[in-house]
């Protein structure tokens, strides 16, 4: 099976950019949920970053979920 994407350059420079970045936006997104992770589990931080990196990952989280984003295949 084959697939191809078409763009009409200039006019869909965009939507080209973001189909031949996506693995590596996809591997940035994986990289700060690592982040996120290892300070909290990890790390001894004060109580307030421990709140504001817990809040900032669930956030992450939220976004992925609602965007449909897989982020591990």
């Amino acid at each position: 099976m084959q697939a191809v994407l078409k763009f009409d350059l200039p006019d869909d420079q965009y939507d080209f950019d973001a189909a031949i970045n996506a693995v590596q936006i996809k591997l940035s997104i994986q990289d700060l949920d690592n982040f996120l992770r290892h300070k909290l589990k990890y790390e001894e931080i004060s109580d307030d970053k421990f709140m504001a990196f817990t809040e900032a990952r669930e956030k992450l989280w939220e976004i992925i979920r609602e965007r449909e984003i897989n982020i591990f295949d």
